[in-house]
């Protein structure tokens, strides 16, 4: 009987140290990885109150997309490219008044700003904690473009596109799953756009993405 128990804790202990094992393979590897993501976005821009002034404009809603990427070590650390590209569903239709540039006179009118995709660079440099977790700032350049539709009192509109680009800066964590293949990314950034028929406009991206290393 006490052989059998005395067996039965040798077996116990050999599969506790093979799930151990295996939770300590959980560290990243490095190499080229390929990225799917989703999260949120919220476009920020400041537009004419047609009243002299200028009032903030926040257009929000989801994003997903992909990027591809290479992480190297440095140090204790790592390095790293990412390219990114995405489909963003931002939106925000607010009443406005509009001033016509001619005569100077304002009307009511409505504003509608739809996001529509952005791309860009980025290059990361981070450090490991907490069983090689990656923790990391990022900074880079990111295109971005959205179509703003501006409504008359008398039925008119006009549409146009609007291409934004600028710096765009963040931080993000990747955590190894099982294995050294797969990992969860989660990253907060912040683009600066340069003016364009808005003034200063900025872009938060929450995501949330699963990484394989290949």
């Amino acid at each position: 009987m006490v052989s059998r128990h005395l067996a039965q804790c040798v077996v116990a202990g050999a599969v506790l140290s093979s799930m151990v094992s295996t939770l300590q393979a959980a560290d990243l590897s490095p190499g080229p990885y390929i990225k799917g993501f989703a999260g949120y976005s919220d476009l920020e821009v400041e537009v004419d109150d047609g009243e002299g002034g200028v009032s903030r404009f926040d257009a929000d809603g989801s994003v997903f997309g992909g990027a591809l990427g290479y992480l190297a070590p440095w140090g204790r650390g790592a390095v790293g490219i990412e390219l990114n590209a995405y489909a963003d569903d931002a939106n925000k239709r607010a009443d406005v008044l509009l001033r016509d540039p001619e005569t100077g006179n304002s009307s009511e009118g409505s504003l509608e700003l739809q996001g529509d995709y952005g791309y860009g660079v980025k290059l990361l440099l981070g450090g490991f904690v907490a069983r090689k977790v990656l923790v990391y700032g990022f900074g880079g350049w990111q295109w971005y473009r959205a179509e703003a539709t501006v409504g008359r009192s008398d039925g008119s509109f006009t549409r146009d596109s609007e291409q934004f680009e600028g710096a765009r800066g963040g931080v993000g964590a990747a955590i190894p799953l099982v294995g050294q293949a797969w990992s969860v990314q989660v990253e907060y950034s912040r683009s600066f756009y340069d003016e364009e028929s808005f003034s200063e406009p900025t872009q938060d991206l929450f995501t949330v993405g699963l990484a394989f290393t290949y």
